[in-house]
């Protein structure tokens, strides 16, 4: 565990530091939205229920808890768990990829699975391998 704490914190130094030099690093919008008290969450999980039929339970409050007020525009136009696209693994859905590119400025694998999430943990090798390769091929098309 130490090891992989390590690699954590080694992780979350480089990128803070690689925006700030860049001047990409905007703390309010970043975190605008995200969180919502205990009360809210039930709240938010039962209106992203309402509003995207045949999302799992299980995803809204996921997304509810990892993005607060902004699931909704994480979700976009997704009425339906196969609207959110291909899951790399632990939930984490292609649609969820493309919003944490667009608007978290993540570039490669490391920033969602480490940075923004500990799904480093739950994910295999090949699983990260095949995010990787997916948003290197989608920085490419930009």
């Amino acid at each position: 565990i130490e090891s992989q704490l390590a690699k954590i914190t080694q992780l979350i130094s480089g990128r803070t530091f690689r925006l700030a030099r860049q001047g990409r690093m905007d703390r309010s919008r970043a975190a605008a939205g995200r969180r919502v008290s205990g009360a809210r969450v039930d709240d938010l999980v039962a209106g992203l229920a309402h509003s995207f039929p045949g999302l799992e339970p299980r995803q809204a409050r996921g997304l509810a808890h990892g993005y607060g007020n902004r699931a909704r525009d994480m979700l976009g136009k997704a009425n339906s768990a196969a609207r959110l696209a291909h899951d790399f693994g632990a939930g984490l859905s292609e649609s969820e990829v493309d919003y944490l590119m667009r608007e978290e400025w993540a570039l490669e694998a490391s920033d969602i699975v480490w940075r923004r999430s500990k799904l480093g943990l739950r994910l295999t090798s090949g699983q990260i391998t095949a995010l990787d390769r997916y948003m290197a091929n989608k920085r490419a098309a930009v």
